[in-house]
């Protein structure tokens, strides 16, 4: 019987972002057909970042590789060959363990490289030293190839997560792992859409990371119809067509849709006209995949209804008053007629109770978006007034999938969540409970509010502005 093959995940984890790259993992094994639970949180500590598969009908080398050209939580993807706790445990398995794997590529032309955990840097000569120390044990007769190698073999050194700043060195090694290079993960992607990268940016433009978990947690994939009913510039759609999805945006600024006023960006006075969402995609030669943008107020949206839903997903990052101001169109004015406006006009605007605004987007969801789809959205909460998940926005037709917290500040905090509708019907019933609801429109107040002077850093958390009391 042939030995089955081990593949090693390595990731690449912020402390801050833990939860978000064991979210992102599971949702695309889910969408490469791998059981969820091979992905669990206990498996993957901060200290092991890593996931050991062994080869079997739901784990394959070609599903692992399509993972890794979707994902910006791996770094990269490795046949297991041997491993152990030093180095001599390591090069006594080589001699005595089968051989039938790695047996196939003695004759090819190879290079070493190691990658470090938890150790920042490591000399050159003891770099070669620890090369060589294979020479007895791996019987690599091929070319050394520094540049194209056929088979890349990684040394994976693990020295724990340390206690202290001091530098590591080798005497706090735990562990080793020694495997074949097969592929990376997409962590150039953070980069490629930069903000600093973009062609249209605003106040609220996304950081290209965050963008880029939203959309692998909506699982869009090639020819999925994805929307953003707050888009501002498109942060979100910008990746998601990155993934060969169709994109529609819609926002109810004007100025932001249509390249109008004041830039964002410094240094510029006025926004350039291909400032647009077409425009941002047209810089990354992704034109092709915007359907449209719309000048829209999602809480009177014009959608028409069809059984089946128009969206694949539904990604967006609703306006909370911290950088832009929750508005919705209306008036307080009082009129005795209707009023003839001559050319353009600008309809006035009123404040949109954030309640309000996670009710119309779960209810707008409900409506629009296909049966196992996802609705993926920022969720603002404060830390001095209790959350969890009994106090999320709930609708009948949708089930939690996943929610993930990204720290603001001391007092404040938002939420990613990520919904999978679960089934089709008409109710109505919305239950935006929690924090939101409790401030009423006042996370601005949370958020910005000082501590009064003197308060301890102890005392910090405990204390609750007066908006809170309310």
């Amino acid at each position: 019987m042939a030995a089955k093959k081990t593949w090693v995940l390595l990731l690449s984890i912020k402390q801050d972002h833990f939860h978000f790259v064991m979210a992102e993992l599971r949702a695309l094994a889910e969408m490469m057909k791998i059981p969820t639970h091979h992905f669990s949180d206990a498996d993957c500590a901060l200290n092991n970042v890593r996931f050991n598969l062994k080869e079997d009908n739901d784990i394959t080398e070609a599903k692992l590789r399509e993972m890794c050209s979707r994902s910006i939580s791996i770094y990269g993807l490795y046949e297991l060959w041997e491993e152990g706790a030093s180095y001599e445990e390591v090069h006594n398995n080589f001699r005595e363990n089968d051989d039938s794997l790695r047996a196939p590529f003695y004759e090819k032309e190879f290079a070493f490289e190691i990658e470090l955990i938890h150790r920042k840097k490591m000399t050159m000569p003891e770099r070669i030293r620890k090369f060589d120390s294979f020479a007895n044990c791996l019987p690599m007769r091929g070319k050394i190839n520094l540049k194209n190698p056929q088979c890349k073999i990684t040394i994976i050194e693990n020295y724990g997560v340390p206690k202290d700043n001091s530098p590591r060195g080798e005497d706090d090694l735990i562990y080793v792992t020694v495997g074949r290079f097969l592929c990376n993960g997409q962590r150039n992607l953070i980069v490629k859409y930069a903000v600093s990268n973009r062609i249209a940016v605003g106040n609220t433009s996304m950081d290209a990371e965050l963008c880029l978990f939203m959309t692998n947690l909506a699982q869009v994939r090639a020819g999925s119809l994805v929307f953003d009913p707050f888009c501002g510039t498109g942060s979100m759609l910008l990746t998601s067509a990155h993934f060969q999805s169709m994109v529609i945006g819609s926002d109810i600024s004007w100025n932001v849709m249509m390249a109008k006023g004041k830039s964002a960006r410094m240094g510029q006075e006025n926004r350039k006209p291909n400032e647009t969402l077409r425009g941002a995609l047209e810089g990354y030669d992704l034109g092709d995949k915007c359907v449209d943008s719309l000048v829209i107020d999602n809480n009177i949206n014009p959608w028409r209804t069809i059984d089946d839903g128009w969206f694949d997903a539904i990604i967006t990052d609703p306006p909370y008053g911290v950088r832009e101001k929750c508005e919705k169109i209306g008036t307080s004015k009082k009129f005795d007629d209707w009023i003839d406006f001559d050319g353009t006009h600008f309809p006035d605007k009123v404040a949109y109770n954030l309640n309000d605004v996670f009710a119309d987007l779960m209810k707008f969801s409900n409506k629009h978006l296909r049966l196992g789809g996802k609705l993926v959205f920022w969720y603002p909460v404060s830390t001095v007034l209790e959350h969890g998940k009994l106090l999320y926005p709930r609708h009948p037709s949708f089930e939690l999938f996943a929610d993930c917290e990204q720290v603001l500040n001391m007092r404040t905090s938002r939420i990613l969540l990520v919904y999978s509708k679960i089934k089709s019907q008409h109710s109505e019933d919305v239950d935006a409970s929690g924090d939101v609801l409790s401030l009423q429109n006042g996370f601005r107040d949370i958020y910005f509010q000082p501590c009064p002077p003197g308060t301890k850093p102890e005392e910090r958390k405990q204390w609750r502005p007066k908006q809170a009391e309310k």
